[in-house]
């Protein structure tokens, strides 16, 4: 909005709950009230990098009802619309994004409990250990199809009985889990890089 060009750097002060954009490119796993002149100290001497961006586009399946319906009556798909349709760290589906949103309508409804990144930390534990026990998500591969790249991989996530469905844009995830591992472990992958112009895809599956 401001008209400046070329865009300048952006730096980040990590005050989030998992802050993996913020581990990912070096600026540390949260804020411990640094002062603010070696925090600003550190931005000047910091190194410029790039950082893939990504839209996402919703649409009903061609079978579905709510297609039909949206053809039919030449108006709003009767569906909801996400609020934003571009990711930078990371886009999933399926038993960690359910956690992920419990943990965003709970903090919308009574932001005052989620005031320390320990108790945050705590609520996502909970909740991701109830997903795991109760299982809701574990049919998921009988409702997704996944295509990279041109190749198929539906068979293979059915197989793996996939529960969630991992978009990676960076080397962090889950407050600084490495789920494509480390270069040193790339078990055959290309290293993961936020700035390639690739997203990789990881499937994950329950242990029982």
């Amino acid at each position: 909005n401001l008209g400046i060009e070329p865009g300048p750097p952006v730096a980040i002060l990590p005050l989030g709950t998992g802050n993996d954009l913020a581990r990912t490119l070096g600026w540390g796993s949260g804020y411990a009230d640094e002062s603010l002149t070696k925090v600003l100290c550190c931005v000047e001497e910091g190194r410029i990098a790039q950082l893939d961006r990504w839209n996402i586009s919703f649409a009903a399946h061609p079978s579905s009802a709510a297609s039909q319906a949206s053809e039919d009556e030449e108006q709003s798909p009767p569906y909801d619309q996400p609020p934003l349709n571009v990711f930078n760290n990371y886009f999933s589906l399926g038993a960690d994004a359910a956690v992920a949103l419990e943990f965003h309508e709970s903090r919308e409804a009574n932001p005052e409990r989620f005031n320390s990144r320990l108790r945050n930390m705590m609520f996502y534990a909970g909740e991701g250990s109830r997903s795991v026990i109760t299982r809701q998500w574990r049919d998921l591969s009988q409702f997704v199809g996944l295509e990279c790249d041109g190749t198929d991989y539906t068979d293979r996530i059915r197989e793996l009985r996939a529960t969630s469905i991992l978009f990676l844009n960076i080397a962090k995830y889950s407050a600084g889990a490495t789920p494509w591992g480390s270069p040193a472990c790339s078990q055959g992958f290309e290293p993961q890089r936020h700035d390639d112009g690739s997203v990789e895809v990881i499937g994950f599956s329950s242990s029982h």
